[in-house]
């Protein structure tokens, strides 16, 4: 047997020995892979230059009780696009993209913030690195992350084998990015999406889909966001929404959509009236038209959907509007 020291590891508990045959040239680690300072990043990488699948789990980040990495680029870890266990990203304290990754399969479970916000990520900005990933084959956390705005790097995320949990992201406001994945309950959570303070919309077409079923069946937990995702109630009323009729796109044009603060409606076809409706349908404005184009100030409305109706010939028409 051939032993190789890593001289450039600090934590000793890391990597103390690693043993492999003399005859064959070892490509991989036989153990899981903890990588906890920007120098062990480097180290890795140099010495297993042709590892493309790890047996075991990638753990990228600082122990739960010690202070958070001071790991900023996982550029050289592009060699590895499977990973046999799972993904831990968390406790790192300078890292602000996983951008460099080029992963497509984990077969555990991807986990990216800490269960505590004392080892989240705490520059994580996006996550610029997973556009390549297709399966997760246990649970997807993300959890803590205090500057991530949104999940748009898992847009090729097709299948999570179980549960989803979203949570204390304190600015993330859009989770589209995973209206392409499927999951499946386990564990008794389900779909858990919560403390997310400025996440608004969470009626992506699979999520609706999902709250369909049973509770019993299909586990959830919404509570503690921002309009259309406070709740539970709220985001099966927005989901419902999705199956209105729009408005004839041919003689009237509502725009722009989503809106942020001006809605404008081009009158062809002698709409008499219209009115702005909420989630809970609660009548926010309401206006009898007598021009070709009329203006609504929307800028002090929250952020989520709202239904405007329109009456031609007494005939109702409606459409959903995003508040940005």
């Amino acid at each position: 047997m051939k032993k190789i020291y890593f001289k450039t590891l600090i934590n000793l508990s890391l990597f103390v020995l690693i043993s492999f045959s003399a005859k064959t040239n070892a490509q991989c680690l036989n153990a899981d892979v903890i990588l906890k300072t920007q120098e062990q990043v480097d180290a890795w990488a140099a010495n297993f230059p042709n590892c493309t699948k790890l047996s075991y789990t990638l753990r990228i980040g600082a122990d739960n009780n010690g202070a958070p990495s001071d790991i900023t680029d996982l550029s050289v870890l592009s060699m590895i696009n499977e990973i046999n266990g799972s993904l831990i990203i968390q406790n790192n304290g300078e890292l602000e993209s996983l951008d460099g990754l080029k992963i497509t399969k984990i077969n555990g479970r991807l986990t990216i913030g800490g269960e505590f916000t004392d080892i989240s990520n705490t520059k994580l900005q996006n996550l610029d690195g997973l556009e390549n990933l297709t399966s997760v084959g246990e649970f997807l956390m993300i959890r803590n992350n205090p500057v991530l705005s949104n999940l748009n790097s898992l847009s090729k995320l097709t299948n999570v084998e179980q549960d989803i949990e979203i949570s204390g992201n304190e600015i993330l406001t859009d989770i589209s990015g995973l209206e392409n994945t499927s999951f499946n309950p386990s564990y008794g959570l389900g779909l858990s999406i919560f403390s997310n303070p400025e996440l608004a919309t969470c009626d992506i077409p699979n999520f609706c889909s999902y709250l369909e079923n049973s509770s019993d069946s299909h586990p959830r937990n919404i509570v503690d966001n921002l309009a259309n995702c406070a709740n539970e109630e709220a985001v099966i009323a927005a989901c419902d929404l999705l199956s209105i009729n729009d408005l004839d796109k041919k003689s009237v044009k509502v725009y722009p959509n989503p809106v942020k603060d001006f809605l404008y409606i081009s009158n062809d076809s002698n709409i008499q009236k219209i009115s702005l409706i909420d989630v809970s349908g609660k009548v926010i404005f309401s206006k009898e038209l007598n021009a070709n184009k009329t203006e609504i100030n929307i800028t002090h409305l929250k952020s989520g959907i709202y239904i405007l109706k329109t009456i031609t010939n007494n005939r109702e028409s409606t459409t959903k509007i995003v508040k940005k």
